[in-house]
């Protein structure tokens, strides 16, 4: 296997041999070096093309010495269609026992970062104005902030509620004598109990899953198992967002 072949995978705890990469010259910290590795490869969504799109990098990466277990790797991907790109970054280890300058380390990618031009996002579908925070909710789960994910989707999941608890038929209050918002769970109990539209109905038939996910944001939930229900709501809200989007083009 070659190191294209690793970054161009999801990230895993797991250490996979490949084939070295860096030669027989130590790398010193600090010092570069342009390593021909093959071509990384990951999928991103081109909003210029309109549509999900393989972004390539070129044959050589750039390869920055850390240290005897750790490089860095940067180089920038492109989409093969209109050249819209995608600045990587990748933190590289090996194994304790290993040396990253072995003939066959094994390595796993610590971490990985991406900058993004306004061409290229991770959704796939947009969602109004929904699309931003769910965007960001993203990047920031795929950056390893956690808690930062959570709040983007807090805010979507919460708006999502008082928007469509306001649209019902009747519609529920949402707001207090002075025109400020209530607090969010006095709008989310009687929203649970609302079978008024077929979207209210999908709230209330997974209103016990969702309590699950609600300890979450709230702060209610051991770390161990907040990771694992993180993407799951992340999953949720995703599929609650393309469910409006598809409603309201029925009507």
């Amino acid at each position: 296997m070659r190191l294209s072949d690793v970054l161009s995978k999801p990230i895993t705890t797991d250490y996979v041999q490949i084939e070295g990469f860096l030669g027989s010259r130590k790398l010193k910290t600090g010092n570069s070096k342009k390593i021909a590795v093959g071509k990384v490869a990951l999928n991103y969504y081109c909003n210029n093309c309109g549509d999900q799109r393989t972004f390539y990098s070129g044959e050589d990466l750039f390869c920055i010495g850390v240290n005897e277990k750790t490089v860095s790797i940067d180089c920038v991907l492109e989409c093969p269609r209109c050249g819209a790109s995608v600045q990587m970054w990748f933190l590289l280890e090996c194994r304790e026992e290993d040396n990253i300058h072995s003939q066959y380390p094994y390595v796993r990618i610590a971490k990985r970062s991406e900058k993004f031009s306004e061409s290229v996002s991770l959704n796939t579908e947009t969602y109004g104005d929904f699309t931003d925070a769910l965007e960001k909710a993203k990047k920031a789960a795929r950056e390893g902030f956690g808690a930062g994910s959570i709040v983007y989707l807090r805010k979507v999941f919460e708006r999502i509620i008082t928007q469509t608890a306001e649209a019902a038929d009747p519609p529920i209050e949402t707001r207090k004598a002075n025109g400020n918002l209530k607090p969010f769970i006095q709008i989310l109990t009687p929203y649970f109990f609302t079978e008024t539209s077929a979207l209210f109905c999908f709230f209330f038939n997974y209103r016990i899953a969702f309590s699950r996910r609600l300890r979450i944001i709230y702060g209610n939930m051991r770390l161990d198992n907040a990771r694992f229900f993180r993407c799951d709501l992340l999953q949720r809200i995703s599929e609650i967002l393309f469910m409006i989007k598809t409603d309201r083009s029925d009507h």
